[in-house]
């Protein structure tokens, strides 16, 4: 069972106050997916990961607080407002996408990644295959970025499963295949034969962890 509590907040950059609701308590129940994405019930929580102002559109996990090195004009900017009145978004995946833009400009690569996986995620929810794509390919710049100065190896098994969701398979399969190389043992080997093989049949559906342990030899 989700349980969540209200709260009310001062907007970091324009000061407007409005209720947010946050998760007090949630679980899961079954295999997370390849990409990390949580079974139910946390599943759709996602909702409350992250807090957009309905005034000026400052997105970040909490709204009251300013990413060091974001000010006014970031947020006035016009490639910032085209996202915040881009009516086609729905407003989980447009927070998301507003959060990663923000930590892309100030070179917090891993956080952005993360943020424009889960706008992913919020377009898989509305069936929007083409704004998901465009998401994953964000992802995996600012993680690939994040990748050129760290041997960050759980984020090089999580950029195969977005290049593969994006149908780009060689890529998917290369990575795949460093990752071996490199030693990759156990599961984690497993895994990474599982999306050579999805990759090879040009598969880019989803899948959960548990699919790897059913998966033929």
């Amino acid at each position: 069972m989700t349980t969540t509590f209200e709260v009310e907040k001062e907007c970091a950059v324009c000061g407007h106050t409005q209720t947010h609701e946050e998760v007090m308590s949630t679980n899961t129940f079954g295999y997370m997916d390849l990409d990390t994405r949580p079974a139910e019930m946390q599943r759709s929580t996602m909702r409350h990961w992250i807090q957009m102002c309905k005034k000026c559109g400052y997105s970040n996990t909490d709204v009251d607080k300013l990413m060091p090195g974001i000010g006014p004009e970031d947020i006035r900017s016009e490639e910032y407002k085209a996202i915040v009145n881009d009516n086609r978004i729905n407003e989980v995946a447009k927070a998301f996408l507003l959060a990663g833009h923000l930590y892309s400009k100030v070179n917090e690569f891993k956080e952005a990644g993360f943020s424009y996986m889960h706008a992913a995620w919020a377009f898989d929810d509305k069936g929007k295959s083409s704004r998901a794509k465009q998401a994953r390919d964000k992802a995996i710049e600012n993680m690939n970025k994040c990748l050129e100065g760290s041997a960050d190896v759980d984020i090089s098994i999580l950029t195969v499963d977005l290049y593969r969701r994006s149908g780009r398979f060689t890529e998917a399969e290369e990575t795949a295949g460093r990752l071996i190389a490199d030693g990759a043992k156990d599961f984690v080997k497993e895994l990474l034969e599982f999306q050579i093989k999805l990759s090879r049949n040009k598969d880019d559906k989803r899948y959960t962890v548990g699919a790897v342990e059913r998966s033929p030899e």
